[in-house]
């Protein structure tokens, strides 16, 4: 046997995940000379590293989400507005890759919006079919979302995911969730065989106070967050658990007692009811909290089967930094496009956003392999960066403007002294006034 020149080289195979094969160079030419007996060896690794490589994919990518990327395709249906609500950090997140559907009619109706305009937005968003809906998502969140936007088809669609697919379904409260009240509720489709709550049409909790008290504190998705400092719900959903689920938490009132958070699995998936709202409204208090955000995201990590990280000081300094910094580089975005219209040249900052941003982007990709101190050193590195690119913008912003200002300086100052002038002219030179005659009080 002989074998020259051969480099081992890195390729990618089994979605993204390394692999090697060899290649050999003779003098240009491709060849590589073997026995056998060596073939069937070769065949034999091959199969061994390919077991290898595919149990190393499954341990890096846990749960159910995008094997290319390792986020979280998220569905997102229902009260996806520009109120206080969850996906202000899906967006943020680099856990998450989300498709959001406005399609609450309470919150649309109430401002404005049309039942076309809503339909309109299913038909845009919402996939065509099983086969579209099972390859670009692995988890749906059904938030306030009434069942008549849904063709029935689509609804039998969500549980097969959940089933067959591995799925992760979560049920958020509300007038249009459950049971409902005043919209037709969920009960006798196919979404309310995969959830783990039983309800009743119309049957609500609509005033008073609750409190969240956890049943189950080691449950991955209840141990990391604070939840004695969790905002209390004026209203939910009332629902009762069915067999097979488990309670992880009670909304306890003065009162009375409800069930508030139950999960199970469901065929390949997880399905999660939560019964309260988490946007204003029975939510208004709770969508306060300082965790509020970080619940959203481990939720939409636990459906979807991902580990829920439990270092919460640590992922709640990651989520918000990249948070604010995508709201800074909006803001950056927006003031060079102001400063061009002045003959500003922003294309240098505009360099230095991209390297912050490249460190943004490196910090979420340690993120999303759950290498969360890595992730917040590159996004501390892109922090300050951004402090330098905004204090420089602020400066370039001035250099341009500085016209603008003194012609805005020579303006007021001319009018000041126009008006100053007139002023004297009138009121204390009288110029313009002569003596008439003078009157004399008579009694």
């Amino acid at each position: 046997m002989v074998v020259r020149n051969i480099k081992v080289a890195p390729v990618p195979c089994l979605a993204g995940m390394g692999g090697h094969v060899l290649r050999c160079f003779a003098a240009g030419n491709l060849f590589l000379r073997m026995d056998a007996s060596f073939a069937m060896r070769r065949t034999g690794i091959a199969v061994l590293l390919l077991l290898v490589s595919l149990s190393s994919v499954a341990a890096l990518v846990p749960g159910k989400r995008d094997p290319e990327t390792g986020r979280i395709r998220l569905l997102y249906i229902g009260d996806a507005t520009n109120t206080r609500n969850p996906v202000y950090i899906y967006k943020s997140d680099p856990t998450f890759e989300p498709t959001l559907i406005p399609a609450c009619r309470d919150v649309l109706l109430s401002a404005g919006l049309s039942l076309d305009d809503i339909r309109r937005y299913m038909r845009q968003y919402m996939p065509k079919t099983y086969h579209q809906l099972k390859s670009s998502f692995d988890s749906i969140i059904l938030s306030d979302v009434c069942v008549l936007n849904f063709r029935p088809e689509e609804i039998e669609w969500i549980e097969r995911c959940v089933k067959e697919e591995g799925f992760g379904l979560a049920m958020v409260g509300g007038f249009e969730s459950f049971g409902g009240h005043n919209y037709p509720g969920w009960g006798g489709t196919p979404v309310a065989d995969a959830l783990p709550v039983e309800f009743e049409p119309d049957k609500t909790a609509k005033s008073g106070s609750y409190k969240l008290v956890v049943v189950k504190p080691d449950d991955e998705l209840m141990k990391p967050l604070p939840w004695k400092t969790a905002p209390p719900f004026s209203g939910l959903n009332i629902v009762s658990p069915k067999d097979g689920s488990e309670l992880l938490a009670n909304a306890v009132g003065m009162t009375n007692t409800y069930p508030l958070m139950v999960q199970w699995r469901y065929g390949e998936g997880r399905v999660l009811a939560f019964s309260p709202d988490w946007t204003p409204g029975w939510g208004a208090d709770f969508c306060q909290w300082a965790y509020y955000l970080d619940f959203a995201s481990d939720m939409a990590m636990y459906i979807s089967r991902v580990p829920v990280p439990q270092d919460l000081a640590l992922v709640h300094s990651n989520r918000q930094l990249f948070y604010s910094l995508q709201n800074r580089r909006a803001l950056l975005a927006s003031l060079f496009e102001f400063v061009d219209k002045f003959g500003a040249r922003t294309s240098k900052l505009e360099a230095e956003v991209a390297g912050a941003q490249d460190l943004v982007h490196r910090a979420g990709e340690a993120y999303v392999r759950q290498e969360y101190s890595d992730s917040l050193n590159l996004l501390d590195q892109a922090k300050h960066r951004y402090d330098q690119i905004e204090a420089d913008a602020l400066k370039l912003k001035d250099r341009a403007m500085i016209w603008v200002y003194i012609v805005e300086w020579f303006a007021v100052l001319g009018t000041s002294l126009i008006t100053g002038v007139i002023l004297w002219a009138v009121m204390i030179r009288r110029r313009l006034y002569r003596e008439v005659e003078t009157t004399r009080y008579v009694a």
